[in-house]
């Protein structure tokens, strides 16, 4: 088991890629804090806990922090899943909910993030991952609230990565393409079939960015290198890689290219390439 004896906190987790990941967790042997400011849609699993609230409160960091630290003594791994999607474009936008898509998509990375690195650094280390959105890097019609806040997570995790680095705490962001989940069945229509067609396989894919989140969560300090200078950004490949098997497409290209090439300038390409898969 990858993850066994480890301690884990993944948000927006009752369904989708969220509890995607915190299930593929427990089965590498974590335990998952499941939070959430809904019911989970299905029974959650033998080592999971729920806790339910809004992730842009700090009261319920406060909650589950200090519950896993009493009950386990420490936290090992953080995933910020949790967002909430607006398709207004900027002319559109009012104020209130502006505020709440930065309060829930990038704020309460930041909050997360607070409440579990002094206790990584008291213990040598940990693994934070959060979830982004190819839309952080490259844009699309409307949805403005939502490319401005995972384009704020991006880069929130690029200097939490510089800045814990020598602490041996990874920071990495994951930023997924067009993926099946709840929040993608609210998108209009027509923003839907423009996505789909700037994707590959002229489809949405669907929730497996659990081996990734778990690779990133247990990779060596080797593999971790693009998160300890700069943050990693991982996204699927584009068209000049449809030859890759799908489950290539999901795996941690950032890692790959580092193991043939461990120095900075392996370092350099690894990052300009995962970019430049999608400009």
């Amino acid at each position: 088991m990858k993850l066994k004896d480890k301690i884990s906190i993944v948000t927006g987790a009752a369904q989708g890629i969220g509890r995607g990941i915190a299930d593929r967790f427990v089965k590498e042997g974590a335990f998952v804090a499941v939070s959430d400011y809904k019911e989970p849609r299905t029974k959650l699993l033998s080592g999971q806990q729920f806790f339910q609230g809004d992730v842009s409160d700090p009261a319920l960091w406060i909650r589950i922090t200090s519950r896993l630290l009493e009950e386990h003594g420490q936290i090992h791994v953080l995933v910020n899943n949790a967002a909430i999607i607006q398709h207004a474009r900027v002319h559109e936008v009012q104020l209130e909910d502006w505020n709440r898509a930065l309060a829930v998509n990038l704020t309460s990375v930041m909050l997360g993030m607070r409440a579990v690195i002094p206790g990584m650094l008291t213990n040598g280390g940990g693994s934070i991952i959060n979830l982004s959105s190819i839309w952080g890097s490259v844009a699309a019609p409307g949805a403005a609230s939502y490319h401005a806040t995972k384009a704020g997570v991006a880069h929130l995790t690029k200097n939490a990565a510089v800045t814990y680095a020598k602490n041996n705490i990874r920071v990495n962001a994951i930023h997924p393409g067009a993926i099946h989940t709840p929040m993608m069945e609210e998108m209009p229509k027509d923003t839907l079939a423009w996505v789909i067609s700037q994707t590959p396989e002229g489809r949405t894919g669907n929730p497996r960015i659990s081996p990734l989140a778990l690779s990133i969560s247990q990779a060596t300090r080797q593999r971790s290198s693009l998160a300890r200078s700069c943050g990693s950004t991982v996204a699927t490949p584009r068209s000049e890689h449809q030859h890759w098997t799908k489950r290539e497409s999901w795996e941690c290209y950032a890692s790959r290219l580092l193991r043939r090439s461990p120095n900075k300038g392996g370092r350099l390409k690894a990052d300009s390439c995962i970019r430049g898969f999608w400009n």
